[in-house]
């Protein structure tokens, strides 16, 4: 006869091997508690370059950096996808993590791209937000794989970092300003603030994923300047005033959904005042957000876009600063001030940088391409910046949004004609090489 406690026993033991074969398998599997992680990482990061004001290049610098952090601190927990390394110029080694133990991807993307981030913009918002998380997601798991999800995410960011060092940035910093020639065609100062010359050492920073660097691409002579009546120059310069004076309410509604200044100034008097809002790659950001939660991407894919198309929009933009300060453009406002209309004003204030090409239309190009490339072509909404008080709009796909950004700077009286289709050409030529260059999946 059995022995009712020997069944027992047995019963108890194998409960207790089956639960260690299984607490062994979870504890190699990496978890994912918020699937929504990287989106409130990417809200956060936008949060802080609003608020801190930065324009559009340093936005651009800021937001690729924290998700190629994000992207290099995944991939090795998802096999069919390739690290950066060998693909990114300067790419330096990233330590891999243990993947014998357990790991949490929550801690893992918030250590590498918050702090990678809060490195990068001036307000603490980025620290107090991981410290938040951080506090939450104790609560769920062991201290070990809690400390060692932790010490592998900030230790990427911390290569990640080192490297971003390298990239020209510091050294532009101290570089020499900008001084204005005496030319009657180069780029003058503008209303109303006449600010000197943003970011004329741009074009020196290191690219990520063009072989050649900033001077790989040089674009076509923009219009001969020549300000004698019925000139090609002229022609251009009146296009853009007669387009202001018939400007229609859908011209004007897309100029200001477009206008992406974070740095628009307001003057009262003696007082200015600064509106907040995002700039042309934050407008883009937000786009690939749309992108991926419309394609109901998982994490890993997320990362990709978002880190592809940064990494398309800071490249696109240390090209196109390359060529506005080869050429030295004037803007229209200065020549319709000049020699059309002496009181004139743009319906968008002129930013404080020559003119070919638009920077917008570089950057868009870039962008629309790319997104177009990982998810293909169809119609959208973009609600990107209702935040703003800005009205959504709809587009048959990304590169149909990119084309109405470039026509946008024509409306709002701050671009050439000339200057938008320059920059389509650019970003359009940089992206054709990142989507055959970056190799992102196995």
């Amino acid at each position: 006869m059995k022995s009712p406690l020997k069944g027992l026993l047995f019963l108890v033991a194998g409960s207790a091997l089956l639960f260690l074969i299984s607490c062994s398998s979870d504890d190699t599997t990496p978890k994912l508690i918020d699937k929504q992680v990287l989106y409130s990482c990417q809200q956060a990061l936008d949060e802080c370059i609003i608020f801190d004001h930065f324009p559009p290049l340093q936005a651009s610098r800021n937001y690729v950096y924290p998700h190629i952090a994000a992207y290099e601190a995944l991939v090795p927990f998802f096999p069919e996808y390739r690290s950066l390394q060998g693909q990114l110029n300067d790419f330096p080694e990233i330590q891999k993590p243990d993947t014998t133990k357990a790991y949490n991807l929550d801690v893992v993307l918030i250590a590498a791209f918050e702090k990678t981030g809060s490195a990068l913009v001036y307000s603490r918002y980025l620290d107090t937000f991981r410290q938040k998380r951080y506090a939450d997601l104790k609560k769920q798991m062991s201290t070990g794989a809690f400390e060692r999800s932790r010490a592998y995410g900030e230790a990427v960011a911390d290569a990640i970092l080192t490297w971003a060092k390298k990239d020209g940035f510091p050294k532009t910093r101290n570089a020499p300003q900008y001084t204005p020639k005496n030319d009657a065609g180069k780029w003058q100062p503008t209303t109303p603030d006449f600010a000197r010359a943003v970011e004329p050492n741009w074009g020196t920073h290191r690219t990520l994923a063009l072989p050649g660097g900033a001077s790989s691409f040089i674009l076509p002579s923009p219009t001969r300047f020549d300000s004698l009546p019925g000139s090609d120059f002229m022609k251009a310069t009146k296009e853009v005033l007669d387009v202001h004076q018939s400007l229609t309410k859908e011209q004007s509604d897309i100029a200001w959904y477009w206008d992406d200044n974070p740095n628009m100034t307001h003057h009262f008097g003696h007082a200015t005042i600064n509106t907040f809002k995002l700039s042309p790659p934050g407008h883009w950001m937000g786009i690939t957000r749309y992108a991926t939660k419309k394609k109901g991407t998982d994490l890993m894919q997320t990362s990709e876009a978002f880190t592809r198309v940064s990494i398309g929009i800071f490249d696109a933009l240390i090209a196109c600063w390359e060529e506005k300060y080869r050429w030295e453009y004037i803007r229209p406002e200065t020549a319709i001030r000049r020699y059309l209309e002496p009181n004139w004003s743009p319906l968008i204030q002129t930013p404080a940088f020559p003119e070919y090409p638009s920077g917008h239309a570089t950057a868009s190009a870039a962008s629309s391409r790319i997104l177009t490339g990982l998810f293909g072509a169809y119609p959208f909404t973009d609600s990107t910046v209702m935040q703003f008080g800005l009205h959504a709009r709809s587009f048959e796909h990304f590169i149909a949004a990119a084309d109405e950004a470039a026509m946008s700077r024509l409306y709002g009286g701050i671009h050439f004609r000339n200057g938008n289709e320059a920059g389509k050409q650019l970003g359009s030529r940089i992206a054709g090489v990142h989507n055959e260059k970056l190799k992102t999946r196995k």
